[in-house]
C-alpha cells in the first residue's frame, strides 16, 4: 500500500480570517492529550537569513520585520497617491497591508501510511532548495519567499506547514505583493491560454501541478511509494505540460466538487443544528411558560397570605386597641373608686373629729373661763397657812 502525497495553500480560514502564524510556531498553542508528541515539533524561520540580520523572535514578529523591511516603500507611496487623489481612508499602515495581504500558508503531507518524518522533513528541505533556486527571478524583481516552516507531529497526521509570499516589482521600483504577477514573472501561465482565466484556468495550477511533480520526485529517491492514479487512454501520447494542464484542472474540478458536497453536508448540518435549536427553543419557550405561570401562582399565593396576615393584623390591632380601652375603662373606675373611698373616709375623719370636738368642748371651757373687767380677789382660804 502506498502514500499520496497531498499539498495544499490557502490564505484564510473559512470566517475570512487570514491564517495566525501563531498557529503555525504552536505560540500558546498545543492540543489536549498531544504534550509529548508537540515536544517532537521542529520549527524554521528563514527570515533573520533574507534580511541580513540574527535578532531572533517568534514567527509573526519576524513576519512583521519582514513586511515592514520589503513593502514600507509601496506603503508609503501609495499613500502619498491616495492623499492626493483625496482618499486618505484608503490609506495602510504595515499591519493593515499584511492583513490584506498576509503570507500563504501551504500543508504537505505524505500519507495514508504515516512516513517517517526525518523522511518528510528530508523532502521538504530539498524541495525548499529547489524553490529557492526555480522560483526567484532577479532580474525582474519578483519570486517567492518562504517565511517560516514547521514540522508538526501532534495532529493526526504528521506533516510540514510553510508560509510564503509572492511579491513582484512595480513600476515605482517599489516592491509589492501580488500571487499573479509574481507568476507571470516567474514565467507561468495558466493552463489554456486560449481561454479566460478562471477558478480552474490560471498561473497558480500550472505552479501547483509543478510544485507536486518535483515533490513527487524528491518522495521517490527516498524510496516513498507514492499512490498515483492511472493514465485514462486518452491521456496517452500527451506531452508533460499537457498531461500537466489536464491533471491540473481535473484536480480543481475534483476539489470544486469535494467543496460543493463538502458545503452540501454543511448545510445540511446546519439545518440539523438549527432543528435541534428550535426545537431546544420551543422547549424553553414551554419552560419559561411554566416558570411564568408558577410565578403567577406563587405572587398570587403570596398576595393573599399578605391580604390575610394584613386582616389578622388589623383584627389583632382592633382586639388590642379595645382591651387598651376597657383596661383604660377599669383604671378609671378603680381610681374613682379609690377617690371616692377616700373622700368618704376623709368625711368620716372630719365627721368623728367634729364630734370630738363637741364633747372636749364644755369642759374646756368650764375650766378656763374667766370674767373679763373684774379684778382679782384674793381670798383666804379657811386652812391656808402660808404666811400671808
Amino acid at each position: 500500500m502506498g502514500n499520496r502525497l497531498t499539498l495544499h495553500a490557502g490564505y484564510r480560514n473559512a470566517k475570512g480570517r487570514a491564517y495566525n502564524t501563531k498557529h503555525n510556531q504552536r505560540e500558546n498553542f498545543t492540543k489536549k492529550g498531544k504534550e509529548e508528541q508537540a515536544k517532537q515539533n521542529k520549527y524554521w524561520d528563514y527570515v533573520p537569513k533574507l534580511l541580513g540580520y540574527d535578532k531572533g523572535g517568534s514567527f509573526s514578529e519576524n513576519e512583521k520585520v519582514f513586511y515592514k523591511e520589503l513593502f514600507s516603500a509601496h506603503v508609503k507611496r501609495q499613500n502619498e497617491r491616495n492623499k492626493k487623489a483625496g482618499h486618505s481612508e484608503r490609506n495602510d499602515t504595515i499591519a493593515s497591508y499584511k492583513e490584506k495581504h498576509p503570507p500563504e500558508e501551504v500543508l504537505l503531507y505524505i500519507g495514508t501510511e504515516n512516513v517517517d518524518p526525518k523522511i518528510l522533513e528530508a523532502v521538504f528541505e530539498d524541495f525548499r532548495k529547489y524553490m529557492q533556486e526555480e522560483f526567484v527571478n532577479e532580474e525582474a524583481g519578483c519570486g517567492i519567499e518562504m517565511l517560516n516552516a514547521a514540522l508538526h507531529m501532534d495532529e493526526a497526521t504528521p506533516h510540514i506547514q510553510y508560509r510564503q509570499v509572492y511579491y513582484y516589482t512595480d513600476k515605482y521600483g517599489d516592491i509589492q505583493i501580488s500571487q499573479n504577477k509574481a507568476l507571470a514573472g516567474l514565467g507561468f501561465e495558466r493552463p489554456d491560454p486560449t481561454i479566460k482565466e478562471s477558478r480552474m484556468n490560471n498561473a497558480k495550477q500550472t505552479f501547483t501541478a509543478v510544485c507536486r511533480e518535483k515533490l513527487f520526485e524528491i518522495a521517490k529517491s527516498y524510496g516513498v511509494e507514492l499512490l498515483t492514479d492511472p493514465l485514462p487512454k486518452n491521456r496517452v501520447g500527451l506531452s508533460i505540460d499537457d498531461y500537466r494542464a489536464r491533471a491540473q484542472a481535473e484536480e480543481a474540478w475534483a476539489k470544486e466538487r469535494e467543496a460543493m458536497d463538502k458545503e452540501r453536508e454543511n448545510l445540511l448540518e446546519r439545518e440539523r443544528k438549527a432543528k435541534v435549536r428550535l426545537a431546544k427553543t420551543d422547549a424553553e419557550i414551554k419552560d419559561n411558560e411554566r416558570v411564568l405561570l408558577s410565578q403567577r401562582q406563587d405572587i398570587e399565593d403570596i398576595q393573599e397570605y399578605n391580604a390575610y396576615r394584613s386582616q389578622k393584623a388589623k383584627e389583632r390591632a382592633e382586639q388590642e386597641a379595645r382591651k387598651a380601652r376597657e383596661k383604660a375603662e377599669r383604671e378609671t373606675q378603680a381610681m374613682i373608686a379609690r377617690q371616692e373611698a377616700e373622700r368618704k373616709a376623709q368625711e368620716e375623719r372630719e365627721a368623728e373629729q367634729a364630734r370630738e370636738t363637741v364633747r372636749i368642748a364644755p369642759e374646756t371651757a368650764r375650766s378656763v373661763q374667766t370674767i373679763p373687767d373684774m379684778p382679782k380677789v384674793q381670798t383666804p382660804l379657811k386652812n391656808d397657812r402660808r404666811p400671808p
